[in-house]
């Protein structure tokens, strides 16, 4: 029971900026290849193996922390050595990639460098084309370059790269020494080189617990309300009455302990001096419990959390 009541009271503050967790801002849109004609819309694809559902739910059992629902499978994917690229009738350049697994209730992508240049975008879709995430742009490009993606519902994930129509330089060095004539400018050591997209993926997240949420982009679903838990109450029922100021900060996390994938809650909270700082408390047991054989999420976990 000391255990128990210790795990429950152990809280964690995250700070958003610290760890780089953030909500992936997403600029809208639609992907171009969906006005391409159906006979032309042909790329390449991978398959992943699944994995062994029964076998991570026997493991999850014996395990303590967050509720497990996802397992890393290592791929290595990249636009050097996968996917097609495929230009368009106005000229616009495309790289597409499609990942399929089988029994997976939805998919994730974990990245070991992530960068798009100025006035590139990337999307992401599920097989139906219900659910898309993006545009991501150069705003999106993380520190470090260690990324994760949201999950996309089914087993089947869609990668699309629109290139820009002009691809952006930037110079090799950082000093310039040349000749300025007129309006011409004839640089002794000044190199130039054209700024690619670096997009390698190195897991497929294998989510093979359901994710109500993504439901609602599954053709052949039907949801909404009664989908919690019998135990769950909800905020926005009688009982919750007393709860309407703190359900605003709220959220679930989709974290990371090595290969396993899992969800925790908490909430938003602001310091007394109203300093804004995004700090999030969660509970301790979220991070890993050492002392049950869970240990912690490294730092580079963190940063995809």
């Amino acid at each position: 029971m000391k255990k128990v009541s210790y795990y429950l009271l152990g809280l964690m503050f995250v700070s958003l900026l610290t760890v780089q967790a953030f909500a992936q801002p997403s600029k809208g849109g639609t992907p171009p290849s969906f006005s391409i004609q159906s006979s032309t819309d042909i790329f390449e694809e991978k398959i992943v193996a699944p994995i062994d559902i029964d076998q991570a739910i026997q493991e999850d059992a014996a395990r303590g922390g967050a509720l497990w629902a996802g397992r890393s499978i290592q791929v290595d994917y990249s636009m050097s050595n996968s996917g097609t690229w495929t230009v368009m009738p106005d000229g616009t350049k495309i790289w597409r990639l499609k990942i399929t697994t089988s029994g997976a209730k939805a998919v994730g992508l974990a990245y070991d460098h992530f960068y798009i240049p100025k006035g590139g975008k990337l999307y992401i879709y599920n097989e139906y084309r219900t659910q898309v995430l993006g545009a991501y742009d150069e705003t999106t490009n993380p520190s470090g370059g260690l990324f994760s993606t949201e999950l996309v519902q089914g087993s089947i994930v869609n990668i699309e790269y629109v290139a820009p129509k002009n691809l952006p330089v930037k110079p090799i060095k950082n000093e310039f020494k040349g000749n300025v004539e007129g309006d011409k400018i004839s640089p002794a050591n000044f190199t130039i080189k054209p700024e690619n997209p670096r997009i390698d993926i190195s897991e497929l997240i294998y989510v093979y617990r359901n994710v109500p949420f993504l439901d609602r982009y599954d053709l052949t679903k039907t949801t909404g309300f009664g989908a919690s838990g019998s135990c769950e109450v909800n905020v926005n029922c009688s009982e919750g009455a007393s709860w309407q100021t703190e359900k605003r900060g709220v959220a679930e996390i989709w974290l990371k302990n090595g290969a396993s994938w899992g969800w925790c809650t908490g909430g938003l909270v602001n310091t007394t001096n109203n300093s804004g700082i995004p700090y999030f408390l969660t509970a301790d047991h979220c991070h890993g419990l050492p002392d049950a054989g869970e240990p912690y999420a490294s730092a580079a976990d963190m940063t995809q959390w």
